[in-house]
């Protein structure tokens, strides 16, 4: 059986490194991207096989953490996301049951509890 794989989106390096290392610990294979829309072309191709979606809300290129969670909850609407950002002011509102809003900064046994919480 393949592990259960996990798409991080975030476009500081370190952070992205520290997700996927956080996802490899709960035990899911992580998949990591610096754009949203780098991440939209892979999960066109691979969305059946992944799990969970973990993005930033702030990111450079055409779609931003948001407009990524607006199209997954669209098309993909039993596919979770967990956004996550250092700006809490953008909170959102009305996220579907299966998203979350993680406020950075995070306490890492925070992420995983949520990770698992969805993973599970």
């Amino acid at each position: 059986m393949l592990p259960t794989q996990v798409i991080v989106i975030d476009d500081e390096p370190a952070l992205a490194d520290l997700m996927s290392e956080l996802i490899a610990v709960a035990g899911a294979q992580p998949v990591a991207f610096e754009t949203a829309d780098a991440a939209l072309l892979y999960l066109e191709k691979h969305a059946t096989e992944t799990s969970l979606v973990v993005t930033d809300v702030r990111m450079p290129g055409l779609l931003d953490g948001y407009d990524l969670a607006k199209l997954i909850f669209k098309t993909w609407p039993e596919l979770p996301v967990i956004l996550t950002s250092g700006y809490t002011s953008l909170n959102p509102v009305n996220l579907p049951d299966n998203a979350e809003f993680l406020p950075k900064p995070w306490p890492a046994d925070t992420f995983l509890d949520t990770l698992k919480r969805f993973l599970n």
